[in-house]
């Protein structure tokens, strides 16, 4: 939940950058609803070889359906080449819709970057490690060599041949180029310090938020709410026991400091982005002030469960070490802590009496449905028979309880991947639309820098 909420206020604050990001991403001419092609290259860097590269797709989509764009871009400014692609690809939908086959190669040339973003249907045929091999051990030799269309010739050519060939090894993958590095070089355009996006919004800061009472209102408002809710728990939690405290902590108090800080968080975005596209505002700030909360709970956390534990007799408990607490836990409960799924605390005393304390595991598993305890989960994930592009696959998944070995094997279907749903009336598939045909991005994919 922490990293969650954490994540959440990171994206609210890449907001403040949301007004440059749109302005980029619709600058990207999309080449489908130019002209029905697949490459935007408004540089002309490629131009040499654009002709054949939109020849290969157009030919790659007609067999499989699957949808590759090529974009070449100067600049895109401030923005990580990763988070652009992943940001057009959406904007675009490349790949078809449901099926999710479409692949961005996305170059930015002042970063020395290529990025391969690769959409989720096609996760099996172009997993990381063949997109990192098309990207380090094609594109980065071409690229140093300044030979940039002849390079993304070469890797339209393995993707294609990825897709095709799912089975393909790395060696057939990556070999076999029609020409080599170096033989022919294209021109890079001049780069300025700050093309005309990047100056437009440099001006920003003369319309700086904290000119305004507004943050000052939202941070004191936020606090205040934050410090009545703290104050609260801490008289509810008043003469509770450790361990009681620690629950209470985890539970209510944790949502109600998070409910504290996001009306503000979002109060703060809305406002600015009616005033500024800078980071001249209370959102980092804010990044701040959670960052803060978030170590503060971690060391109260860490505080209640050491504090020390009184018995009932007067005396004061000792905690056992984890050797020593096996001893008085059920077999059961050592078997969730030898896979981690819960941790156990066990407290005694000098009169004989203990007491048994559970705190959330780091390795999720799931109840047994036979022994009842946190330790069933998936042992073993085999592949029967892989996807391809004309059949489904067929995956082996087996569960395991690793308390009382019950055992549990199923097996799943893997969906067929891009498979052309026209090709027996002419095999169009789409390819003479006038845009791509809403896939999204899986997250997968790599990148290189040269």
């Amino acid at each position: 939940m922490q990293r969650l909420f954490l994540i959440g206020l990171l994206f609210l604050n890449a907001s403040a950058f949301g007004g440059e990001l749109e302005d980029r991403l619709a600058a990207v001419p999309n080449p489908r609803a130019l002209n029905s092609t697949w490459v935007a290259d408004p540089a002309g860097v490629i131009a040499r070889r654009t002709s054949e590269i939109n020849q290969l797709i157009a030919q790659l989509e007609s067999k499989t359906s699957a949808e590759v764009a090529v974009v070449v871009l100067p600049s895109i400014g401030q923005f990580v080449p990763k988070d652009f692609a992943v940001a057009l690809f959406e904007k675009w939908g490349i790949g078809k819709k449901g099926q999710d086959n479409g692949i961005l190669i996305l170059h930015v040339l002042d970063q020395r970057r290529i990025e391969m973003e690769v959409g989720y249907g096609l996760e099996g045929v172009v997993p990381d490690i063949k997109a990192f091999w098309i990207t380090e051990e094609i594109a980065v030799p071409f690229f140093k060599q300044e030979s940039f269309a002849d390079g993304h010739y070469e890797v339209v050519r393995a993707v294609a041949r990825a897709i095709e060939q799912p089975e393909i090894d790395h060696e057939h993958l990556v070999s076999g180029w029609s020409t080599e590095p170096g033989a022919n070089t294209d021109t890079v355009p001049s780069m300025p310090v700050k093309d005309a996006i990047a100056l437009q919004y440099a001006s920003a800061p003369e319309r700086v938020f904290f000119n305004s009472w507004t943050p000052v209102v939202l941070l004191g408002l936020g606090g205040l709410f934050y410090a009545i809710v703290t104050l609260m728990f801490k008289a509810r939690m008043r003469g509770k026991a450790p361990y009681t405290q620690y629950q209470m902590f985890t539970g209510g108090l944790s949502r109600m400091q998070y409910a504290a800080s996001l009306p503000v968080a979002a109060s703060a975005l809305v406002f600015e982005g009616a005033h500024t596209d800078t980071l001249f505002s209370p959102l980092p700030v804010l990044i701040g002030v959670i960052i803060a909360l978030f170590r503060s709970r971690s060391k109260k956390l860490k505080a209640l469960r050491n504090a020390p534990r009184p018995c009932e007799c007067g005396k004061t408990m000792r905690r056992l070490s984890e050797r020593e607490d096996d001893a008085y836990l059920e077999k059961g409960k050592v078997a969730e802590e030898s896979i981690g799924s819960v941790d156990y605390d066990v407290w005694i005393c000098d009169c004989e009496k203990f007491a048994i304390e559970s705190y959330k595991g780091k390795t999720p598993a799931q109840k047994c449905a036979k022994c009842n305890y946190k330790t069933y989960r998936v042992t073993n994930t085999r592949t029967l028979k892989s996807a391809t592009t004309s059949s489904s696959g067929l995956r082996e998944v087996t569960h395991k309880c690793a308390n009382c070995d019950y055992t549990k094997v199923t097996t799943e279907v893997i969906p067929q991947i891009s498979t052309s749903s026209s090709s027996s009336s002419g095999g169009s598939s789409g390819s003479s639309g006038s845009s791509f045909g809403g896939g999204r991005s899986g997250g997968g994919g790599a990148g290189s820098s040269y």
